[in-house]
């Protein structure tokens, strides 16, 4: 595999680096199509759009259940108001086809973004689409017309803003980060872990600035910065508060709760909140058992933002099955530096003897 450094003599056009990259966005748009060019197959669409509709009659969110009749009047924190007013507005103005079209065009914005990340962290063109052929795969199940696209979305650009402003030193970027969230607030109740992100990340920050061996000697991990530490917490107390910009204000933390509790008292499993099992997801298994292993032997290349969200995201994931797509679209924040090294050290010899003078490409094959 050739995982070289992007530089701009390397893209110029012409070189050999130039013309991967046009190989790499063939690839993306090819397996980001297949991943998500299928038909709405959630059976909570039709109800979504009575959502969306009721709303927009009744110009306000609903506080209780105006549906079922054995529980009207139930209390009800419709965390999804913002993406069912769109959903409607889409199917009545485009039709459905229109909005599968959209949801495709997300997924292909989402590779894009996740390539971005991997070339900042070093990776070429046959190391990236290594790393997104797995994760476009592994999530493609749960992409659909839903309010998880949002969260499916907005996670990554989230982790995406931290880094980009930790790398530049500005503000600018931090400073998007809380008005994310309280659009995300309005959109997916997956917005429950942006804060605890944050969180994370600025406690694995605080450590890796204490603790020297958590330091890569290279210099590659940022060293101590409290300007962008102090920033950091700043911008994750106001995301703890942005989350609560919402119709229902802070009680949307309780929802997962609330959820998970009511689907403990039903007599039959909700598929989607069960655990999977290796037989059906043999993928994701695969992908943490493999994570975990390149986590621990490179762990003075970790970044410190993105190795706890890993971690987060495995454990919701490894939990209940309707977490995975999240845990997949992390995975190259979490995998990228350590990667990056280890694309470094192969024998040198070997990798020529791999590559046939740069006019093989096998990462590319593998993808």
């Amino acid at each position: 595999m050739t995982f070289e450094v992007g530089s701009a003599r390397d893209s110029a056009p012409g070189s050999p680096t130039h013309g991967d990259r046009w190989i790499l966005y063939g690839l993306l748009l090819l397996l980001g199509a297949a991943a998500s060019l299928t038909p709405i197959r959630n059976f909570d669409y039709w109800w979504h759009l009575a959502s969306g509709s009721w709303i927009l009659s009744h110009h306000a969110v609903p506080q209780s259940d105006p549906f079922s009749f054995t529980a009207t009047g139930t209390r009800w924190i419709d965390h999804e108001w913002l993406f069912q007013v769109l959903a409607y507005l889409g199917h009545a103005w485009l039709g459905p086809a229109a909005l599968v079209l959209l949801k495709s065009a997300g997924v292909l914005l989402l590779g894009l973004l996740l390539a971005r990340h991997l070339e900042h962290e070093g990776h070429g063109p046959a190391g990236t689409a290594c790393l997104l052929a797995p994760v476009l795969l592994g999530a493609a199940f749960r992409f659909d017309v839903r309010p998880e696209m949002a969260t499916l979305f907005l996670a990554p650009l989230l982790l995406h803003l931290v880094l980009r402003a930790r790398a530049s030193g500005s503000i600018r970027r931090l400073l998007a980060v809380p008005p994310l969230v309280a659009l995300w607030a309005n959109l997916h109740v997956g917005v429950v872990v942006a804060p605890a992100i944050l969180f994370l990340g600025l406690a694995g920050t605080l450590l890796a600035e204490r603790v020297p061996w958590l330091r890569e000697r290279d210099g590659s991990t940022p060293q101590r910065n409290p300007r962008f530490t102090r920033r950091l917490a700043i911008v994750t107390a106001a995301s703890v508060l942005a989350a609560g910009l919402n119709p229902y204000g802070l009680r949307i933390y309780a929802v997962p709760f609330e959820v998970s509790g009511l689907l403990r008292t039903l007599p039959w499993p909700n598929h989607e909140w069960a655990r999977p099992v290796f037989e059906i997801f043999p993928l994701f298994w695969i992908a943490v058992g493999m994570s975990v292993v390149f986590l621990v032997i490179f762990s003075r290349h970790i970044d410190p933002m993105t190795a706890p969200a890993f971690v987060l995201t495995a454990v919701l994931a490894a939990a209940h099955l309707r977490n995975i797509g999240l845990f997949f679209v992390l995975l190259p924040y979490a995998l990228g530096r350590p990667l990056r090294y280890l694309a470094d050290r192969p024998p040198r010899r070997l990798l020529a003897l791999g590559t046939v003078g740069g006019r093989i490409r096998p990462g590319f094959i593998l993808a």
